[in-house]
């Protein structure tokens, strides 16, 4: 779907959500609207993977483990102990609230 494209499009993204409007890049609007509604996206090959491509499909938003544990079908302790072991992976870490 996006392989024509330079890269450096610019669209419209209104969110389901709020009906906001935000200007997303070109291949984040195909991630959204077309990738993350695929069967099995969200299945990475690691639960790391499944939480990036989570990310992914929902604009990059933040999210809490709760959010990513029922998004993912995985309890949101395993997600907080996979995700805080001091390793970062794919620039994904938790943020300290508070």
């Amino acid at each position: 779907m996006y392989s024509e494209s330079t890269g450096e499009a610019t669209v419209d993204w209104v969110d389901p959500e709020t009906a906001e409007v935000f200007p997303v890049d070109g291949l984040q609007q195909v991630l959204m609207t077309h990738c993350a509604l695929q069967t099995g996206f969200l299945e990475g090959k690691t639960l790391v993977d499944s939480v990036f491509r989570t990310f992914l499909s929902n604009g990059n938003s933040p999210q809490n483990m709760q959010e990513l544990g029922h998004h993912l079908n995985q309890p949101a302790n395993k997600i907080l102990i996979t995700l805080s072991s001091g390793k970062v992976y794919k620039g994904i870490r938790p943020i300290q609230v508070g």
